[in-house]
């Protein structure tokens, strides 16, 4: 499989229908962890050295039956709100947990940290959706991490 570097400002619904799991480029381990999923070592180098190694890209991750060994990991979700309206999502995972869960609207993406009690976007999410209330809101992972989770409200 050829290797496709992404610009992590080109995340969109159909980056996730060519590769549903992917990771952000961090640290110079990476490399390593790329050619154990799959991909050749010159073709690693040279595309890490093409974008300068910069940690703004993202790596498809292939073998996504198994937990992700990069620290931080994007795996394609979707999200219902108010128990009717599916919509785009993706998991933002840290070291394996389950930290933020990005929705889209349009082409419009709202974050909502799952960590925090206050959901960081939630009014915005609203208005981009014409509703008063986001809950109920089930999030649930599509590949690669067991996440389907129901939250009644922001607190």
């Amino acid at each position: 499989m050829k290797l496709e570097l992404v610009h992590c400002e080109r995340l969109s619904p159909e980056l996730f229908e060519r590769h549903p799991v992917w990771a952000e480029y961090y640290e110079p381990d990476d490399e390593h962890r790329m050619v154990e999923d799959g991909f050749d070592r010159a073709e690693v180098q040279r595309e890490l050295k093409r974008v300068k190694y910069s940690d703004d890209y993202l790596i498809p991750f292939i073998n996504y039956d198994k937990p992700s060994p990069y620290e931080f990991t994007i795996y394609k979700a979707s999200a219902t709100v108010n128990d009717s309206k599916v919509l785009f999502a993706t998991l933002f995972v840290m070291e394996n947990t389950v930290n933020s869960v990005t929705i889209f609207v349009g082409n419009e993406q709202f974050v909502l940290n799952l960590t925090d009690s206050d959901f960081s976007e939630e009014k915005e999410l609203c208005a981009a959706l014409e509703v008063k209330s986001i809950f109920s809101l089930t999030v649930r992972s599509d590949k690669g991490i067991e996440f389907n989770e129901r939250f009644e409200s922001g607190a």
